[in-house]
């Protein structure tokens, strides 16, 4: 677990948190955050030193919602504090940030009190130990809150009813809780929704942010409405999608089969005598794709060792000659997928960081890789 600490030093106060030996920063996160495209997150700054780095937060301005509790809240105030918690991990998920990754201890929770607006604590770090239960936080809301006198608390008894139902708390219930208090319904989300997840994406996306499939000519959520009085033949009636069928993966295309004398074969046009042929390259688990950022190309991974660089190999790069001739191999085993630079001259980086040559490292969905100056999104599905 990483350790932390808060210092408060010239009328500023920061958190800082120190790296454990052999992690690394996820930089595209770090940017985003720095970037406001996660709501409610708290800017940092990254200092490295050596192998290892810190994580700065700026908590001047704020108050640790632990004291903020301590000021009587009413029904309003609970249900603005759980629509604040909720809206920050809709934004999350949208943007493939993990909510294990929070800090979601009270004295490292931040609000504003000006605002009465929440901000969190998110570790931007590879391979780091969840340590944050939600269930927990939203549970420790009303162990330490205080609550006004002056009106009916019975709505409490419901909230931690939400809570306890099940190994794991519905959000759709708490969601229809906080309406129940406020009375104000759950806007549309704005934006592309993927049909195979069901995450929403930004207006312009390509790609779904959480399973990385691509979107071009996905209609927005607000763009799911059937008008039968609309008789100008523009408007089209939207495909009814149950909750199982969005729920299943989008299905892939089947290959053609072709006979040869008596033999099928699946995926290839080779029939051998009597017996099924079965390809190599029928899908086997999961696969992995690149997706270039210069021209929003699809690169998919279907070679066990798959090289990037010139010439006979995987991916060639023919229009950037900052690239090395065998600059990079992607290798899949074991359901898993590894990077190793070979040797290139202007270097391989994971998130903006360059990493050692003739080193595996392990890729995950949602990872930006860069080939000497050109960025790629890696995606598994």
């Amino acid at each position: 677990m990483n350790k932390y600490k808060i210092v408060t030093k010239a009328g500023m106060t920061q958190l800082i948190v120190k790296s454990l030996k052999g992690q690394q920063i996820k930089e595209h996160e770090v940017y985003a955050i720095n970037n406001d495209d996660v709501r409610g997150l708290l800017h940092l700054d990254v200092i490295r030193k050596g192998s290892g780095f810190r994580l700065v937060y700026q908590l001047t301005g704020y108050i640790p919602l632990k004291q903020f509790l301590l000021t009587p809240l009413n029904k309003e105030t609970f249900a603005d504090i759980l629509q604040n918690i909720v809206d920050i991990m809709n934004s999350m998920k949208a943007a493939f940030f993990n909510t294990d990754q929070l800090m979601m201890n009270f004295d490292c929770v931040m609000v504003n009190p000006a605002q009465r607006t929440l901000y969190f604590v998110y570790l931007p770090i590879q391979n780091l130990t969840p340590t944050a239960v939600l269930r927990d936080f939203l549970q420790g809301i009303v162990q330490y809150a205080t609550f006004s006198k002056s009106e009916d608390t019975s709505y409490i008894k419901d909230y931690i009813a939400i809570l306890n139902s099940g190994v794991a708390f519905s959000q759709f219930e708490l969601e229809q809780y906080i309406i129940s208090l406020t009375g104000r319904k759950k806007p549309q989300p704005e934006g592309r929704i993927c049909p195979r997840c069901r995450c929403a994406a930004g207006k312009t996306a390509v790609f779904c942010p959480d399973c990385g499939l691509k979107l071009t000519g996905q209609t927005s959520s607000s763009k799911y409405i059937y008008d039968p009085a609309d008789n100008s033949g523009q408007a089209e009636k939207p495909i009814p999608v149950t909750a199982a069928a969005a729920a299943q993966p989008a299905p892939r295309s089947v290959p053609e089969e072709k006979e040869q004398g008596g033999t099928t074969v699946l995926g290839d046009t080779t029939t051998i005598g009597g017996t099924t042929i079965l390809s190599d390259n029928i899908p086997q688990g999961p696969k992995g794709y690149l997706v270039r950022q210069k021209n929003e190309e699809r690169i998919d991974i279907d070679a066990d060792a798959f090289r990037i660089g010139h010439g006979q190999v995987g991916y060639d790069v023919t229009d950037n000659t900052a690239v090395s001739r065998k600059h990079a191999d992607i290798l899949t085993r074991d359901g898993h997928f590894f990077i190793i630079d070979l040797g290139s001259t202007n270097g391989t980086f994971i998130d903006d960081r360059r990493i050692t040559p003739d080193t595996e490292m392990e890729l995950y969905s949602g990872t930006r890789v860069r080939f000497a100056n050109e960025d790629y999104m890696f995606y598994i599905e």
